[in-house]
């Protein structure tokens, strides 16, 4: 009989282990995620630490004891799974930003050189028929050996 006893203490024990490491998580998740920059690196492991703090509260519950460091961990890992959703979504946009701003400079690259290549060429053909025109040798008939 020690053993029923004893296997439920085990469970409650997991349980509890379960809800530390999810609060853990939960709170070194929210302090990455208020980084600019790298904060929304912290977006999975705020998941997993929701996880295990809804694991811990569902074992916790079914034990009848108190769940308020599951619940506590809940809490800070939502923040920080907001708080790092909302660090992706700004770095995203600037990211996106950031290339559509290439792609322009590079269709104006592709522009301006298509346009000083016809003005080139155009110049070009100006100044051979103006020296063309200039060049006197052509005029003159060749004249025949005898």
């Amino acid at each position: 009989m020690s053993e029923n006893t004893n296997t439920p203490d085990k469970h409650i024990v997991s349980a509890r282990i379960t809800a530390i490491i999810g609060l853990v998580i939960a709170i070194l998740s929210l302090i990455v995620s208020i980084i600019p920059c790298i904060g929304y690196y912290a977006l999975v492991p705020s998941i997993v630490s929701v996880i295990c703090s809804i694991i811990g509260i569902v074992y916790l519950k079914k034990a009848g004891k108190a769940s308020s460091v599951a619940v506590v961990g809940v809490l800070l890992g939502g923040l920080a799974v907001a708080s790092a959703t909302y660090q992706y979504i700004q770095f995203k946009s600037v990211f996106d930003a950031k290339s559509r701003l290439e792609n322009s400079v590079e269709d104006m690259e592709k522009e301006v050189k298509e346009q000083a290549k016809e003005v080139i060429i155009d110049y070009t053909k100006e100044k051979i028929k103006d020296y063309l025109k200039d060049d006197d040798t052509l005029k003159k008939p060749a004249k025949k050996s005898k």
